[in-house]
């Protein structure tokens, strides 16, 4: 997985806490994707990261996605599909609450796609399910106000 090179500190840390895990990562998954976005907001940019998951297998497709915004805004989503049927999808977002928690994103990243392959055989999450993966984010990721970026 060729990973970026950010201009931004936070985002940097990120991508390095990421390179320790990239094997990891592409083991579990297939061709896992790393992108550097810009986003144009009025008149300024605001960077970000964007790791994409996917896995096909004989019970669907899973998707995974982590995006990682330069003020520590991160919002991850996770959907199974079948065909063109949506069977299941769970997202979270909030930002992270301290600039050091960049090990913590990882790994947290890595345990939600772990949970996610497990999940993976259900056409859909029950609440349990969910409350599972929203308690790998809920310690270090304040909700708020949503972003206006997309």
């Amino acid at each position: 997985m060729l990973l970026p090179n950010p201009n931004n500190a936070f985002l940097s840390a990120v991508i390095d806490n990421l390179k320790k895990r990239t094997k990891s990562l592409k083991q579990k998954w297939f061709k896992p994707v790393c992108d550097r976005i810009i986003i144009r907001e009025d008149s300024r940019e605001i960077e970000a990261l964007e790791l994409k998951l996917n896995l096909a297998t004989s019970i669907g497709t899973l998707s995974y996605s982590a995006q990682i915004y330069e003020d520590r805004w991160v919002r991850i989503t996770a959907r199974k599909s079948i065909g063109q049927s949506l069977k299941w999808d769970w997202s979270i977002e909030g930002r992270l609450l301290d600039e050091e928690y960049c090990q913590e994103l990882v790994s947290s990243i890595e345990k939600t796609s772990d949970l996610i392959s497990v999940f993976s055989e259900s056409d859909h999450l029950n609440d349990e399910q969910r409350i599972e993966l929203e308690n790998i984010w809920r310690g270090f990721l304040a909700s708020g106000r949503l972003r206006s970026v997309t």
